[in-house]
């Protein structure tokens, strides 16, 4: 059985196949970005993000910037390091919540590997008191 269609809805048809054919799958991710569901609590540390490299990429730098409304905070990065791994096999990235904080905690963390760049995207928790 064949179903004709019309010349112009065959040729948009053919357009969509070929561009997502040639378009490829998108690139492998270059670490993993993982984020706890805990809620930070105020006055105590807080790790809420871990960074693992993907594949042969090895992890060079990691930047933790954080915010309490306006209030900018230092990230604490703790590296943890495997044998046979070159660079940190993970990273982990805390911040330590002023014990007056209220308000949601947002986060935005950048990655750099051997590989590439990679900027999570904003991530938020809501701050919980003791």
């Amino acid at each position: 059985m064949r179903i004709a269609l019309p010349l112009g809805i065959a040729g948009v048809l053919a357009a969509a196949l070929l561009a997502s054919a040639s378009a490829g799958p998108p690139p492998p991710p270059l670490a993993y970005v993982a984020v706890t569901h805990a809620r930070p609590v105020a006055g105590h540390l807080f790790t809420g993000v871990t960074v693992t490299p993907r594949g042969t990429s090895k992890i060079t730098s990691v930047n933790c910037d954080a915010t309490i409304h306006r209030a900018n905070l230092s990230g604490r990065v703790q590296r943890f390091y495997a044998e046979g791994v070159g660079g940190p096999a993970a990273l982990a990235c805390g911040w330590k919540i002023p014990a007056n904080a209220r308000g949601p905690l947002r986060a935005q963390v950048a990655v750099v590997t051997s590989n590439g760049t990679l900027t999570s995207p904003t991530l938020s928790w809501r701050i919980k008191r003791p």
